[in-house]
């Protein structure tokens, strides 16, 4: 049991790590998980997938879901636009 709490803390330092690496630490962490599971998938997606995608499913209400997009506008990392294929959809993609 020690020694995967030591694996847990290692492998949490290293994502900090490499989140300040990437300038994300003024984010909030579920700013975070939408942003990396973007850049994972593609860098434009239906934000419907987005949202039914595992991490943000299970972390995430969709009130959160929603505040944390904004918050990803104002900080200029996302833009989302109308679908071409369905206006009724909006497509998030990395700024």
């Amino acid at each position: 049991m020690k020694s995967a709490l030591i694996k847990v803390y290692d492998l949490r330092k290293s994502l900090d790590d490499w989140e300040k690496r990437a300038g994300l630490q003024s984010l909030n962490t579920n700013c975070r998980i939408i942003l990396a599971t973007l850049c994972k998938s593609k860098n434009s997606l239906p934000i419907n997938k987005i949202k039914n995608s595992y991490l943000i499913k299970s972390k995430m209400s969709i009130a959160t879901f929603n505040r944390s997009i904004k918050l990803l506008l104002r900080a200029k990392k996302i833009k989302l636009y109308a679908s071409p294929s369905d206006k009724r959809s909006q497509i998030i993609e990395i700024v």
